[in-house]
């Protein structure tokens, strides 16, 4: 079967996408992903949106289902092998053993109010962002990526983490954020999305959020992260159990 991601592993590609995300914080691998393959992802996200409503939808690691059509991507080994070797640069440790982190969030347009301009550092070393439907317009009203690259190095200490992540991550510091990256609508700040393109980013050296989406429009995307740069933090080991436990209670 062919590998449904469809840049080639290399060692020189990743080693000029780690140099390209050093310099500028992103890499984008253009029309890595098929229109057949976005083409299924659509439909599965209409199948979803048909079965839950137009609401806003966090799917959390729907690769974990055999049946999913996202499956075919978490387990491309072109795909991977680009995940564990920029995680491997980023941290100078081997993550072979980390478990792969995958989310799908639709944000429809009219309740897209509570999540544009989240400004938030992720767990993960890197983040691999596959959009699926990103609106025409304005980068304003089409939810496309704002996002402060490599903001910070990454840290040697959990509680340091944690404490920048307080500092920055709440209602107030996400207004004077806003109000920083967009005035004068600063493209500096703000990365266009195309479908069938994968953007690898620092996520957690990178400060980011997307913006609003067209009430009348649907943002999807499939984001994955890999790569913990505290694993073998007693903290960070007992915030993923509570998480695991709290998942497990609310599938039961």
């Amino acid at each position: 079967m062919a590998d449904v991601f469809q840049s080639t592993f290399s060692p020189t590609l990743a080693d000029s996408c780690f140099e390209q995300l050093e310099r500028e914080g992103f890499c984008c691998l253009p029309d890595a992903i098929s229109p057949q393959t976005l083409d299924a992802f659509r439909q599965e996200i209409k199948r979803l949106v048909k079965l839950n409503g137009r609401k806003f939808l966090f799917l959390m690691n729907p690769h974990k289902d055999q049946d999913s059509v996202f499956q075919s991507l978490a387990s491309s080994k072109n795909f991977t092998k680009f995940l564990l070797h920029l995680s491997n640069l980023g941290t100078k440790t081997d993550n072979s053993g980390f478990e792969l982190l995958n989310v799908l969030r639709v944000v429809p347009g009219d309740k897209s109010a509570g999540q544009a301009l989240n400004f938030h550092f992720d767990a993960e070393v890197v983040t691999a962002l596959v959009p699926i439907d990103i609106p025409e317009g304005p980068p304003e009203k089409a939810g496309h990526l704002v996002a402060i690259p490599n903001l910070r190095k990454i840290r040697k200490f959990v509680l340091h983490n944690m404490l920048e992540k307080l500092l920055l991550q709440n209602r107030i510091a996400g207004k004077l954020i806003s109000w920083i990256v967009l005035r004068n609508k600063n493209e500096k700040y703000i990365y266009k999305l195309k479908p069938g393109n994968v953007y690898f980013f620092w996520g957690y050296r990178t400060l980011h959020a997307n913006l609003p989406v067209d009430p009348k429009e649907t943002r999807s995307t499939l984001l994955f992260h890999f790569g913990n740069p505290h694993k073998n933090s007693s903290i960070v080991k007992f915030i993923k159990n509570r998480h695991y436990r709290l998942d497990v209670a609310q599938k039961t």
